[in-house]
């Protein structure tokens, strides 16, 4: 009975090993498939993103077998039931535990595999600004989320007073560390350009220490009022970018800022988000518009002395770099918002100036290069040197051959010269009807720089097209 059962178990167990010995070669092959796999990933990784191949991918396998792990699960489990069905063969715990070691590889190499493809797919593609500036993952609205004391004393350290002098004049601001440099010997700036503009010693102050820190101007973009300083590092935190995305009207907001100068240094105040992605109009001195800027509009009271610090959302994220209020209104203040502002911080970080971006905040306004007046077909004018009025057929200068926008002078070296000439009178632009100033002027004030336009004008009784490629303002 003995022999018996000893030969039959024998019997019984061979043609399982081998079974088994075929199903670790498979598992094998299949794991040195995945292996090559990961290997190339990580090599693409590492080229694309040098940085986060070298911390995250090699930490990831200490990851994987870390207490809680899926290979420490799956031992018990695969021990007990080797135990059960091979319990006499010490042949058999030897085979079990080659495919034990087998898969528990492979459960690595999955492990590592997943990571690095989460990575891979998390990285946005042609984002410039994460090797320096912390962004914000989370797609959470934070609707009807406030900041507790913790937040705001936390994004507070992470504030400066910017203080600048020339030999012309003062100015004083807020600016936020965005980042730390490689080396780890200076901390990055955001602030407003009007705050350091034409200005030679800048200085800014510390939250912790109250220390005074000489800072230098790395880059600017004047159009979108944006500049990035350097200083020594402080030791401070960077606060992390919101995702802009999930900012929505009601989210409540808080400046932190200086207003009114430096004895009201990181004054934190509330509000709201008003408005989102506002379009304002910024005219220069002789009332021309010269661009126009998409902001933040906030409720949040903000003076002078804020700008260029952060609003920030209930996290303490930022999600806007306070730049101006609206005259002497109440609850009318902007903020540009961060999307735009990061890639244009991260380019100044990396080249110095933010001349290879196509920005979002702003547009500067495309210029035709003429002056105009509406006119109507069939009436009389009197033209002066400076403007045209309407008249009778005895005492008018000319009568309209037209309806439409008269063309009073031409700019030298813009987009109309040579094409256009005091008298044409314009009745179209890319097709649309104009029957006034008005009309034409909406549509090149929503023109950028560099955008093509084509004029149908009357001259003479006959009428003629042209192409322009339209300027800026100088």
């Amino acid at each position: 009975m003995s022999n018996t059962n000893t030969e039959s178990t024998t019997h019984n167990v061979e043609p399982r090993s081998a079974n088994t010995l075929q199903r670790s070669e498979r598992i094998r092959k299949k794991s040195l498939r995945i292996a090559e796999k990961s290997k190339k990933i990580s090599e693409r990784n590492a080229l694309l993103y040098p940085s986060f191949a070298q911390s995250t991918v090699e930490d990831a396998p200490d990851e994987s077998v870390a207490p809680g792990s899926t290979e420490q699960e799956n031992k018990p489990t695969a021990k007990k039931t080797r135990r059960e069905r091979l319990s006499n063969s010490k042949k058999h715990d030897s085979i079990g535990f080659s495919v034990s070691a087998i898969l528990s590889a492979v459960a690595i190499i999955l492990l590592v595999s997943l990571a690095v493809g989460l990575i891979f797919d998390l990285i946005p593609s042609g984002r410039r600004d994460l090797a320096f500036i912390n962004i914000s993952g989370s797609n959470d609205t934070l609707e009807g989320e406030y900041a507790d004391s913790s937040t705001l004393t936390k994004a507070m350290s992470s504030v400066v007073v910017v203080s600048a002098t020339s030999s012309t004049g003062a100015s004083t601001g807020a600016g936020f560390i965005v980042a730390v440099s490689e080396d780890g010997n200076c901390d990055y700036i955001a602030t407003n350009y009007h705050v350091v503009a034409n200005m030679e010693n800048i200085h800014v102050r510390l939250y912790e220490s109250g220390d005074y820190v000489e800072a230098t101007l790395v880059g600017f973009s004047e159009e979108d009022d944006i500049a990035v300083l350097k200083a020594a590092r402080s030791g401070l935190p960077a606060l992390t970018m919101a995702n802009y995305k999930t900012c929505r009207i009601g989210d409540a907001v808080y400046a932190i800022g200086t207003p009114e100068g430096e004895n009201f240094s990181w004054s934190v105040t509330q509000g709201i988000i008003s408005a989102i992605d506002r379009i304002l109009w910024d005219f220069d001195d002789n009332g021309t518009l010269e661009k126009t800027m998409r902001v933040l509009q906030t409720d949040t009271p903000v003076n002078p002395g804020n700008s260029g610090g952060p609003l920030i959302n209930a996290a303490g994220e930022v999600v806007g770099i306070v730049t101006l209020k609206l005259g002497e209104s109440e609850g009318m203040g902007f903020a540009l918002p961060i999307d735009g502002a990061i890639e244009i911080i991260s380019a100044i970080i990396e080249v110095g100036s933010a001349d290879s971006i196509q920005s979002t905040i702003s547009n500067k306004r495309g210029l035709l290069g003429i002056t105009c007046v509406g006119v109507t077909e069939g009436h009389w004018y009197k033209l002066f040197s400076d403007k045209i009025t309407e008249s009778d057929a005895i005492n008018g200068s000319f009568r309209a051959d037209a309806s439409g926008v008269y063309v009073m002078s031409v700019q030298a070296n813009t987009a109309a010269h040579g094409k256009l000439k005091a008298g044409d009178i314009i009745t179209e632009i890319n097709g649309m009807r104009i029957h006034n100033l008005a009309q034409l002027s909406n549509i090149i004030y929503n023109m950028k720089v560099g955008d093509e336009v084509t004029l149908t004008y009357c001259r003479g009784g006959k009428y003629y097209s042209a192409a322009f490629t339209l300027g800026g303002q100088s």
